[in-house]
Formats: structure tokens, C-alpha cells, sequence
């Protein structure tokens, strides 16, 4: 999937990001913990990878909207936070996945 990010056709590739940008969470503290935390950017790691990180930021900013501090919006996780969280949403993951095969 990666690799689409990485095609020469900036139609194909602005599909691809399209459907990456879709698939994780709208929140600025969402895009940021996915980046750092969850992202494994060694697929992209002969290009310019930061590209594609930066897009995926900037691609929830509504540019009509004020620019407010965000407070306590972008506080990180603690890793065992973070590791709690990624175990919640795989077992969800895992059990909406079972549902569907089952239906």
C-alpha cells in the first residue's frame, strides 16, 4: 500500500493518499500519534517519507478556521497508554472482522 505513495502517476498517488487519509483518525492528536507511534515508514525509506507524514497533518486543517491553541487536544499518551489503546482497538478490530465473516 505504501508503494502507491510512492508512484510516479500523481493520480494514482493522490488516490492512494486518499484512501491512507481516510483510514486514520480525523483529530490532530490522532494524525500525530499515528505518525510517531503507529506508522512503520521503512517502506518509504528511500524517499522523502516526511512528505507523506506532513500531508496526512495537513489534510485535516479546515483553513477557514481560526488558528486556536489546541490545549490539552494534543497531549500524548503514555507508552502504556498508547500500548493499552493500539490492544483495544485490535481486539475491536479482531471482533468487527469475526462479525463479518459470521453474517
Amino acid at each position: 500500500f505504501m508503494a502507491g505513495l510512492r508512484s510516479q502517476d500523481p493520480q494514482l498517488r493522490a488516490q492512494f493518499f486518499c484512501l491512507y487519509d481516510g483510514s486514520i483518525g480525523r483529530t490532530p492528536r490522532q494524525r500525530v500519534e499515528y505518525i510517531i507511534q503507529l506508522q512503520d515508514w521503512e517502506s518509504l525509506a528511500g524517499t522523502f517519507w516526511l512528505r507523506q507524514a506532513v500531508e496526512l497533518c495537513l489534510a485535516i486543517v479546515d483553513p477557514a478556521a481560526p488558528v486556536a491553541p489546541a490545549g490539552a487536544a494534543l497531549r500524548f499518551h503514555t507508552l502504556a497508554e498508547a500500548r493499552n489503546l493500539a490492544e483495544r482497538e485490535s481486539a475491536a478490530d479482531a471482533a468487527a472482522n469475526a462479525a463479518a465473516v459470521a453474517a
